[in-house]
């Protein structure tokens, strides 16, 4: 699959849209790298960067969404905790030594990339855009 960053992907919050870069970056190395084994410290690397990515960016576009009081805030939060489950189950599965870790890795986050980063969170952004004068976004 080829991916480029580029502007459409931002969500208008500086905060939010470096850290989204960052998951971009994960996958982008792991599509640099088709061959990377399970026990890679490519795989234990991007692992590592998703549960301190998952942390850090959930807490803050929480935090904001509740703030503003958006009003699909529970299909957000059950998106965050479905990423939360899935990278526990990939990072035991290479404690495990399954050999499938970096594929499934690299199918998640494609698809955590379509469906809720340009999904989910386009939609809080417009809503965002839609309450804030001039189109600014709130700090978050």
């Amino acid at each position: 699959m080829y991916m480029a960053w580029n502007d459409a992907d931002n969500v208008g919050v500086p905060e939010l849209d470096l850290q989204h870069q960052r998951i971009f970056n994960v996958l982008l190395s792991l599509n640099a790298n088709p061959d990377a084994a399970t026990d890679s410290e490519l795989v234990a690397d991007a692992l590592d960067e998703l549960t301190r990515y998952g942390d850090a960016h959930f807490r803050a576009e929480e935090a904001l969404l509740r703030a503003e009081r958006y009003p699909h805030l529970d299909e957000q939060l059950e998106g965050h905790r479905r990423f939360r489950r899935v990278v526990a189950e990939l990072c035991f599965a290479t404690s495990a030594g399954a050999g499938d870790v970096p594929a499934l890795l690299r199918t998640f986050l494609e698809t955590w990339w379509e469906e809720h980063i340009q999904g989910a969170d386009r939609r809080y952004a417009a809503f965002l855009r839609e309450r804030t004068p001039a189109g600014r976004l709130p700090a978050s």
